[in-house]
């Protein structure tokens, strides 16, 4: 007859051990992201707040300003709402959506008023921004909006950079 050792009884967890698994876990990578995220962004939009001011366009100027803002906003509560249930996520993620949509617009709009002073870029790029803004405001097109964001942004630095030349040469 083989002897087993005797079995131990399963131990209830212990009181600090149950705080343990309640406190908030929000990875540390994910929050580095965020901020990059937030500072990249920025950037880019702290560069059409001044084209805006430079060429007396004031709803570029605006709404760069509210986007950058508004980004901030939705990053942090992203942050924030990482350990919270799905259904708040969803709804920030629908938020977002539904507010950069409606701010892409008037954005796209503004942009469309700068073609006298840059040409066809601004109209390219203020139509691809009114259309992808068009796509996040209505939500269920999102997916096509996400396709249409890299060109965009592409076209976004292609008239930052456009806007620079210009003004070194002068």
């Amino acid at each position: 007859m083989i002897r087993r050792p005797p079995r131990s009884t399963p131990k209830p967890s212990s009181a600090a051990s149950d705080v343990y698994k309640r406190q908030a876990y929000i990875p540390i990578t994910y929050i580095f992201i965020k901020i990059i995220s937030i500072i990249s962004f920025s950037l880019l939009m702290r560069g059409f707040v001044l084209v805006g001011s430079y060429y007396k366009n004031y709803l570029v100027e605006l709404m760069a300003f509210v986007m950058i803002i508004m980004h901030i906003i939705f990053e942090i509560s992203e942050i924030v709402s990482i350990n919270f249930e799905n259904s708040l996520v969803e709804f920030i993620m629908i938020s977002k959506a539904v507010t950069f949509g409606g701010s892409m617009i008037f954005f796209g709009v503004g942009l469309l008023r700068l073609k006298s002073h840059l040409g066809n870029l601004p109209k390219i790029t203020g139509i691809l921004e009114i259309i992808t803004g068009i796509c996040f405001a209505t939500v269920f097109l999102s997916f096509f909006g996400l396709i249409f964001l890299t060109p965009l942004e592409l076209l976004e630095l292609l008239l930052l950079y456009k806007v620079a030349t210009k003004i070194q040469l002068n």
